[in-house]
């Protein structure tokens, strides 16, 4: 039996990481994890150098945002 293998295309899965379908689905999970948090949230989105992020911030420091993602008690 023979192995079989394949090479990663690096620069298209940067391209796929980078896209703007990739970036509507991160919005769309931030804002479902926003709206479930009874803090207000901010989302800030950008594109890094790999990838497009989405960064979630909540006003107070009492976890009501890990909270709203399922985490913490």
């Amino acid at each position: 039996m023979s192995k079989k293998g394949f090479e990663l295309n690096r620069e298209g899965v940067r391209t796929l990481l980078r896209s703007q379908e990739v970036m509507d689905a991160c919005m769309k999970l931030a804002t479902a994890a926003a709206g479930r948090c009874e803090k207000e949230v901010e989302i800030s989105p950008y594109t890094g150098r790999n990838r497009v992020n989405v960064s979630l911030s909540a006003s107070g420091a009492d976890n009501a945002l890990l909270r709203a993602m399922g985490g913490g008690s």
